[in-house]
């Protein structure tokens, strides 16, 4: 596991870049949100999201939430 730390007020590109890496290469992001921690993952990558669910230790058949912005 690695902690990356983004200043919401003055966020390096360069930690953007390397976020973006992560979820491209098939990683899990946490991220914090007004009321709670989002998970993150490439939705078109099958193996990401196999990964997600077992993180959370959810069987595969279980619906998950999508967010698209």
């Amino acid at each position: 596991m690695k902690v990356i730390r983004i200043d919401r007020h003055n966020p390096d590109p360069a930690m953007i870049e390397l976020v973006v890496e992560i979820l491209q290469a098939g990683g899990v992001v946490i991220h914090p949100t007004d009321t709670w921690y989002g998970w993150a993952v490439d939705i078109h990558n099958e193996a990401a999201v196999e990964k997600l669910y077992a993180v959370k230790k959810m069987v595969l058949d279980k619906p998950t939430s999508v967010i698209v912005g």
